[in-house]
């Protein structure tokens, strides 16, 4: 009778030992999965609270804008939430464009000023925000909109990791070449259609042509007695000169889609879409 209870109380007690374990053992994936199959995580480059980008995904990006922000001595971050976090001073924020804005000033570069840029995604609103700051703000100031398009187009068809990929790749053309390449789906279709247009326009052209016959020599084009050069000279008739004052450059400031600074005093540029 002894040997059974302690047999009793060994099981009980491998049971108080493993109970624990089973019931609050490390989270799996699917508890904080949210977008492609990624989990909330922070890096160096990606803050991904929302769980939008896969591993394979994060990794690269980590890897590649570690790259860039080497060769163009620039900042470049991503973060992702479910709802706008409080300031400093545990006050909410009224918009995105404070939130992304402070963010990097304050948390990605530590309060100081420093050329980059933040892509700032909340799925809680479906909203996104890009904010430029230093010469990366007048480099994207003129066709940021395409940036802001080609992302959120992206964003809106759930291709998270692709609209992640998509905004590091156009930075680098941009960097590396002035403006931006059209994607591969929008070369294929300019293709075909320049293509068809084209064949088109030579069948139509080919088809006018059929009733014409080469000439035997250039006087086949020449009317008789049409054209008699007799004299030739020169008359002057007289000049005239226009003097204008040139202007001067003036100094430029503030401006553009999305101008202004943030609370730090830093001045930043960007723009933001819904998706």
């Amino acid at each position: 009778m002894n040997k059974f209870l302690k047999r009793i109380a060994l099981l009980t007690a491998l049971l108080l030992l493993i109970l624990p374990l089973l019931s609050f053992g490390p989270a799996k994936a699917s508890d904080f999965s949210r977008g492609n199959g990624g989990e909330e995580s922070e890096g160096q480059h990606i803050v991904d609270r929302a769980g939008l980008f896969s591993f394979n995904a994060k990794r690269d990006l980590e890897e590649e804008m570690a790259r860039l922000e080497e060769k163009y001595n620039i900042r470049l971050f991503i973060l992702t939430v479910y709802e706008l976090e409080d300031d400093a001073l545990g006050r909410p924020y009224t918009g995105i464009r404070a939130f992304t804005e402070d963010y990097y000033d304050y948390v990605v570069c530590g309060g100081v000023e420093t050329s980059g840029l933040i892509l700032c995604v909340n799925m809680g609103a479906r909203e996104m925000w890009l904010s430029t700051t230093g010469e990366e703000l007048e480099r994207f100031r003129r066709d940021e909109n395409f940036l802001l398009d080609e992302i959120a187009e992206r964003l809106g068809d759930g291709k998270y990791d692709a609209a992640a990929k998509r905004f590091v790749k156009l930075v680098e053309q941009k960097h590396k070449w002035g403006f931006y390449l059209p994607g591969a789906d929008k070369i294929i279709l300019s293709l075909g259609v320049g293509v068809l247009i084209g064949a088109l326009s030579t069948f139509i052209m080919a088809a006018g042509l059929k009733n014409i016959r080469q000439a035997g020599g250039a006087k086949t084009y020449v009317v008789s007695g049409s054209f008699n050069l007799r004299h030739v000279g020169e008359l002057f008739l007289y000049s005239h000169v226009t003097k204008s004052e040139k202007a001067q450059s003036s100094s430029r400031s503030g401006g553009g889609f999305g101008g202004g600074g943030g609370s730090s005093g830093f001045s930043h540029g960007g723009g933001g879409r819904r998706f």
